[in-house]
Order: structure tokens, then C-alpha cells, then sequence
């Protein structure tokens, strides 16, 4: 058995927050998905914001769905680690959904969007953050090495999605008024932070069990079945999770209208 550690390298540290800045460049990108809808793709708002909301829908109950196949996993690369691989999915559906055409019809401009969007936070990024707990757990498997890796790493994700933050209004400006521009910024950003985020799957991997003297119990899907049945919580937290995204869609067209 591996010696536990409380000491967390610099190396360690900078590759496991890799990850998460090149995911929160997403989220930043996805912060401008109103607007390119609207004003590029000529969509209404109101189709827009109803599209987005009924992903949100389906995002609750992916994730319950995302920690039953994670608590199941057991590959040589690990329980969690695999699923870091999912990031190339998010920057490949992120970039076909800025891909799309104003000349596509309304209806496969609205199931592309619909699609992609469920793609990029329901599934992909869904699989990710169940997995983050398991991988985090078993790649340093002390908790003071854990508490550091937390911490300090929050300062160099703000940091990095600040300088992100920085950027992406300069390229919007630049090439977001000429045709094919968004396609072209996100590409920008993508092919970096792909790189730069897949840094944590290459170099973290999963050194320590902590179920290895002990029988692990597992939650069955049934459990999850009969969850979603009798637990009515579970479907008033699916509610109150689209809540802030239409909120985020009626304040992003607030600002366009004042702008």
C-alpha cells in the first residue's frame, strides 16, 4: 500500500486545476450562447431561453443517472479519471454549437441547439463533476492534501477564467460581427485549453483505495428508480436548478437591449 501524504507538489497541484479552467472557459463562452443566438442566428429569445430551460430539466436527472455509472466504474485507469476524457466531447459540441447556420430552418437551428447545449452540461460535464469527488479522493487520499489541492486551486482556476474573461470580450468585438467569426473564436480557445486541460488526465492518476479494506456498497439503479418515484425533493431540485438560467437568459437580454 502506498504511504498517504499530506505534501502536495507544485506540478500536482498546477496539472490537477488544469482541468477545470479549460471547462470554466466554457462556461464563460456559454455566458455569450444568448447572444449569438439571437443576434447572429436570428433566433427569438423566447425560443432560446425555452430551449436552454428544458436542457436544465434533463440535467437533473442525468446526474443522478452520472453517479450510479461512476460508483460502477472500475477500469486500470481508475474510477474517476477516465471520465476527464469527456472534456474533448464538451470542446467539440461547444465548437458545432457556435458552428451553427442562420440559414439552417428554425426547427434544426432549435434541435441543434437543444442537442449540443445537453451535450456540453448534461452529459459531458454531468460525468465529469460526478466523477471529480472519487478521482480527487484517489489520486492524493489524504484529506489535508486534499484540503490544500482545493484550496490553492481555486486561486489559479479564478485566475486563469480572469484572463479568460479579459480576452473573450476583445475577440467577440473582433471577429464576432464577421461571418464564421464565433466558429473561429472558439476554435481559438479550444485547441489550447483542450490541451492545457487534459493535462490532469495525463499526469494525475489515481494512486490510492480507499475501500481497499472494506466491502464498498453500491447504489443499485433501482435505488435511483425509486429515488426519482418517492423522494419529491428530487424533482423540486430539478426545478429550482432552471431557475438561475432563466434568470442568466432574461438579464442577458436585458443588456443586449440597453447596449
Amino acid at each position: 500500500m502506498v504511504e498517504k501524504s499530506q505534501k502536495v507538489s507544485v506540478g500536482r497541484l498546477l496539472a490537477w486545476n488544469t482541468r477545470p479552467i479549460s471547462f470554466g472557459t466554457v462556461t464563460i463562452l456559454m455566458g455569450y450562447l444568448s447572444m449569438f443566438c439571437t443576434d447572429s442566428l436570428k433566433m427569438s429569445p423566447v425560443l432560446v431561453g425555452t430551449l436552454l430551460m428544458a436542457s436544465k430539466i434533463f440535467d437533473g436527472l442525468t446526474d443522478l443517472i452520472a453517479g450510479w455509472i461512476v460508483d460502477n466504474t472500475n477500469t486500470k485507469l481508475g474510477k474517476g479519471r477516465p471520465y476527464e476524457l469527456c472534456l474533448i466531447g464538451t470542446w467539440v459540441c461547444t465548437y458545432a454549437l457556435f458552428a451553427s447556420n442562420v440559414n439552417w430552418s428554425t426547427t434544426a437551428k432549435s434541435i441543434w441547439l437543444l442537442v449540443m447545449y445537453t451535450l456540453v452540461w448534461s452529459i459531458f460535464g454531468t460525468m465529469m463533476n460526478a466523477a471529480e469527488a472519487p478521482y480527487i479522493i484517489r489520486a492524493f487520499g489524504d484529506p489535508m492534501a486534499i484540503t490544500k489541492v482545493s484550496a490553492y486551486g481555486g486561486v489559479f482556476i479564478t485566475l486563469g477564467c480572469m484572463v479568460v474573461s479579459i480576452i473573450l470580450p476583445m475577440l467577440i468585438g473582433k471577429y464576432a460581427p464577421v461571418p464564421g467569426g464565433w466558429q473561429k473564436i472558439v476554435l481559438m480557445l479550444a485547441v489550447p485549453l483542450l490541451i492545457l486541460g487534459l493535462l490532469r488526465f495525463i499526469f494525475i492518476k489515481e494512486e490510492f483505495n480507499p475501500n481497499e479494506n472494506s466491502e464498498e456498497e453500491r447504489v443499485g439503479l433501482k435505488d435511483i428508480v425509486n429515488a426519482l418515484k418517492t423522494n419529491k425533493y428530487v424533482w423540486l431540485l430539478a426545478i429550482v436548478s432552471m431557475i438561475p438560467q432563466m434568470m442568466q437568459n432574461l438579464l442577458e437580454r436585458h443588456s443586449l437591449k440597453v447596449v
